[in-house]
């Protein structure tokens, strides 16, 4: 009898500020502001799309959404406001075209990202424009956003059994491991921080290093999949000293260490860069910021880092470790 005083519509669902009846189940959205009565508040759950409302009393709310966005765009599109540096590039070694590069620099940037169902774990380096392999020998230029682990455990880069020229990646027992061994195949000492089916859904390429510079005989490109991160992408992690010559190779002294959050993040380990020089040697980040090299057969740290796929979107999350970007 009562039925009459109640409105029979307690939510009232819009798109992009265009009232709907409902959301399109082939679509993703994030909720970008709400109204509610008798201060209700309310959340959305983008992975399992469920409205939650929390108020003890009775509570009419308006949501509004936006269609989620490639993450990529996501962060170039507002990279001011989420704290990435733009910097200009110019065409070097493999890399034969100019670049927009979108860097998070600084000591603690909200660069934390929900990836291979680990949280606090992966972190933002940037997004990048860079040539995705169509296998027919052909590539497209796409901007993808780039991720690093912290590190996951000790390994040598190569061995001393697999020939003279142990810093090529292309033959490399890390490559291999990363890419069809253990880690990749979440098997063995990895079984449980390996790589979960979806995130191999989401991973792309990680195309080729830049420079044309390598010890005789190695190749100067790899198209692949998991690999690790090149120098730069540290010294440009600093926003101390990553572009005024402070540094050099020892980025060690206090101004780029303070001012660096991969340091912290990965601790040291293994880049991806060989030693033109030399066969066996292969550049390392020490704990203590330095940058050198070191015979690749020796066993260090490993943090493995990817391109995500192009179509990824972006979900929600501001990318701090107590909210992390979510990604799908």
């Amino acid at each position: 009898d009562d039925y009459w005083k109640y409105d029979y519509e307690t939510t009232a669902l819009y798109v992009n500020n265009t009232r709907v009846e409902e959301l399109d189940p082939n679509k993703n959205y994030s909720l970008k502001s709400y109204t509610c009565s008798n201060d209700a508040t309310a959340t959305y759950d983008t992975l399992n799309r469920n409205v939650i409302i929390h108020s003890d009393k009775q509570a009419k709310c308006s949501l509004y959404f936006e269609e989620s966005k490639p993450l990529a765009v996501h962060f170039i599109k507002n990279y001011q406001t989420l704290g990435l540096t733009k910097i200009e590039q110019l065409a070097t070694g493999n890399q034969n075209y100019n670049t927009t590069e979108y860097r998070y620099q600084g000591a603690s940037p909200n660069n934390y990202v929900t990836f291979n169902d680990e949280t606090g774990k992966w972190r933002i380096i940037g997004v990048f424009e860079v040539e995705t392999p169509n296998g027919d020998g052909t590539y497209t230029r796409e901007n993808k956003v780039k991720i690093v682990r912290e590190n996951i455990g000790t390994n040598p880069w190569n061995n001393i059994l697999s020939g003279s020229n142990y810093n090529d990646w292309t033959t490399a027992v890390l490559m291999s491991l990363l890419n069809n061994g253990t880690y990749y195949n979440k098997t063995g000492a990895y079984s449980t921080n390996g790589l979960t089916d979806s995130a191999k859904d989401t991973k792309e390429i990680y195309t080729q290093e830049r420079s044309t510079s390598v010890y005789s005989g190695n190749s100067q490109t790899w198209n692949g999949k998991v690999a690790l991160i090149y120098p730069s992408d540290y010294m440009y992690a600093s926003s101390g000293c990553y572009n005024n010559g402070t540094g050099g190779r020892n980025y060690s002294n206090s101004l780029c260490t303070t001012t660096n959050w991969m340091l912290n993040a990965i601790g040291g380990g293994w880049f991806l860069s060989p030693l033109s020089g030399a066969g066996e040697v292969t550049d390392i980040l020490y704990s203590s910021g330095e940058m050198n090299i070191n015979a690749s057969y020796n066993s260090s740290y490993f943090s493995p880092s990817l391109y995500l796929a192009s179509n990824v979107e972006y979900m929600s999350g501001s990318g701090s470790i107590t909210d992390p970007f979510i990604i799908k």
